[in-house]
């Protein structure tokens, strides 16, 4: 199992640089899931790393493989236009091992139809996928798995912080001899977008070899995580249309149901204080860990929310915001309509901008930019989320009623 460890660092640091059901072996994934493409096989990348080393022996690399610099971890590194390859020795030639293949622009060296740019959502459409809501816990989930009677295991899987996907990794682990052997493909994701992709585990020959037990840890691993739906991703697309209004729906997140909250409900220690209005109502200022909350009591006793601000970068707001998301990704969890701006840079993005439902956009100025999101509540009032963009980042999470 410490291979397949290895193997997951070895994806982190690639970002860095640049369930329970099991499936026939060649079961097709169910119509209304969000892929439609075939599983990935050791087959398949092996033939593509055919394909790498055809175009290496055609070129001469930019670096200088021999140099002390080249030597890596991962091999000696090859610096091509293409790609960089990392292999096993010197010198590029027909006996040339590729340990791996790491791709910064997808559209010179292809793999299926990867794009630059391309969401977490576009990339998972060409691959299989049970899992469309992408349940599993919020640093992961898999995707699909199919395990087959010669202790081969196809899989899919998400590596994940909260909404953030950091890679998604296809691979197949085959039987090579008394061991096993795994291929498989990376996507690496910067700010919800394809960044470039890592293929590794050609052959036996090039990559470090499970044992059986390594195997039967890896499934478990696997179907462990595959059964937990404790997390699952926002929906999201680059089409407004796809996207609902914001709604009452919207206001149960992160554990908490911000209508019903009360003081006592919020996490941590937090320090309160309590301002009298004079006028036989209060207002309570709740000070957590990673968050402002106040509320008011009015004169029958009754406590109810006001706002909540979100002040750490560790919780997720309505649709899983985040403080340091950036403006694209929030703007594709919401509805919108594509109406355009006006002379101010004002754009209602859905509803009118009088009523309710309603979002609207601000965009430039000193403030940067503003989204606002506004739903009816069920005793009549209303409830706005409010997100500010600096530099296109947000650093500013408001959820209040009035």
């Amino acid at each position: 199992m410490k291979k397949f460890f290895f193997i997951c660092l070895l994806v982190l640091c690639l970002l860095m640089t640049g369930v329970l059901a099991a499936f026939a072996e060649d079961a097709a994934p169910d119509a209304a899931s969000a892929g439609t493409g075939l599983a990935v096989t050791a087959t398949e990348l092996a033939a593509w790393g055919e394909e790498s080393k055809s175009r290496a022996l055609e070129a001469e690399p930019e670096n200088d493989p021999t140099a002390e610099e080249a030597d890596m971890e991962s091999g000696i590194m090859y610096l091509y236009p293409f790609a960089t390859v990392y292999a096993d020795g010197t010198e590029m030639n027909a006996d040339t091992h590729l340990n791996s293949v790491v791709v910064s622009e997808p559209e010179e060296a292809p793999f299926r139809s990867l794009a630059l740019s391309m969401t977490p959502e576009e990339v998972m459409a060409l691959f299989p996928n049970n899992n469309p809501e992408q349940a599993g816990t919020r640093n992961g989930a898999v995707l699909y798995l199919q395990e087959n009677d010669d202790g081969s295991i196809r899989f899919g899987r998400v590596f994940r912080d909260g909404q953030r996907v950091q890679a998604l990794q296809y691979g197949e682990l085959t039987p090579a001899g008394d061991m096993f052997h795994l291929a498989s493909l990376t996507c690496n994701f910067n700010e919800a977008l394809l960044s470039g992709f890592a293929v590794g585990g050609f052959d036996p020959a090039s990559t470090a070899l499970y044992t059986r037990e390594d195997r039967d840890e890896l499934a478990l691993e696997l179907n462990a995580l595959a059964a937990v739906t404790d997390y699952k991703a926002v929906k999201t697309s680059r089409n407004g249309l796809d996207l609902t209004a914001f709604g009452p729906e919207d206001l149960v997140f992160s554990d908490l149901d911000f209508l019903a909250l009360q003081p006592e409900d919020l996490p941590g220690t937090p320090e309160s204080e309590t301002l009298d209005n004079e006028d036989g109502t209060s207002l309570i200022r709740v000070d957590g860990d990673g968050y402002i909350a106040v509320f008011m009591t009015d004169v029958d006793g009754k406590t109810s929310i006001v706002s909540l601000s979100i002040e750490s970068d560790s919780l997720e707001g309505p649709r899983g915001v985040r403080l340091g998301d950036t403006f694209h990704e929030d703007y594709q969890r919401f509805r919108s309509e594509g109406r355009g701006t006006d002379e101010n840079l004002f754009e209602v993005l859905y509803g009118a901008e009088n009523e309710v439902p309603r979002g609207t956009a601000q965009f430039g100025g000193l403030d940067g930019i503003t989204l606002r999101y506004v739903t009816a509540v069920p005793d009549g009032r209303e409830a706005e989320l409010l997100l500010r963009y600096e530099t296109n980042t947000l650093n500013e999470i408001i959820l209040y009623i009035r």
